[in-house]
């Protein structure tokens, strides 16, 4: 049989461990290279010009998918949503709005579960929704584009 040097075998030992660091070395320069996608809870880049994020309590969700076109409504002032409650009509605070996220929240630490869409609204609309800021809305799917 013919016999390998020890010398020779103690090179050779090296290289596989050295092709495996330079592999390393090319894929991480190769992933920093690669531009990355923004986060999914980052709104800020599904903004049009004039268009702010609104995060909005909604006490009844609708089947809507983010980029979906959304109406909120709120209920009469003094009605205690209880059933067989006579109360005026729901008012229309806000249509034709552009659906961005669906967050639900146990309440944790705070306590305050619910739903919070973030909508992507002018200023006005903005100002218009903080009116309505200590009561849940309810949210209602738009069919029109």
């Amino acid at each position: 049989m013919f016999a390998v040097p020890h010398r020779v075998l103690v090179r050779l030992g090296r290289w596989p461990r050295r092709i495996a660091a330079v592999t390393c070395l090319l894929l991480a320069a190769g992933s920093a290279l690669v531009p990355h996608a923004p986060a999914a809870t980052s709104v800020r880049h599904r903004l049009g010009p004039g268009e702010v994020a609104v995060p909005v309590t909604v006490a009844v969700v609708t089947a809507a998918a983010p980029g979906s076109r959304i109406g909120l409504l709120a209920a009469p002032a003094g009605s205690s949503g209880l059933p067989g409650e006579r109360a005026g009509p729901a008012t229309l605070v806000a249509d034709r709005l552009r659906l961005l996220a669906i967050t639900h929240s146990d309440g944790g630490l705070t306590g305050t579960s619910g739903t919070v869409v973030t909508v992507a609204a002018s200023r006005t609309i903005a100002i218009e929704l903080a009116r309505y800021a200590d009561r849940a809305l309810v949210m209602i799917a738009d069919n029109l584009p």
